[in-house]
């Protein structure tokens, strides 16, 4: 008896899939969707500009308990600012000096 889970790609390739359209999308249906998206989009939008205070902040302690409980390092030293700022300087200095 052969196994079921072997897969066979030629006959694979020979059946319609029922989960895949097979043919693209027409403008109209194009069309539905990017509106229907929209309106999702509004709705998420309406839904954060009317939460309270006490809702976003509670948003963000979730975040913030989420983020301790990953062991993420809320307090690090960034130096990252630092340099990027020495660095902006040395290039304005060099383009200072190019156009003298």
């Amino acid at each position: 008896m052969e196994e079921e889970d072997e897969w066979d790609l030629s006959t694979m390739k020979s059946r319609p899939n029922p989960y895949v359209r097979s043919q693209g999308l027409d403008q109209q249906s194009l069309a539905a969707y990017q509106q229907r998206w929209q309106a999702v989009a509004a709705i998420e939008a309406a839904e954060r500009q009317s939460a309270s205070l006490a809702d976003r902040w509670q948003q963000m302690n979730a975040l913030l308990r989420l983020a301790m409980s990953l062991e993420f390092s809320l307090i690090e030293k960034d130096t990252i600012p630092d340099e990027g700022q020495q660095r902006w300087q040395k290039l304005i200095a060099i383009h200072l000096s190019s156009q003298e």
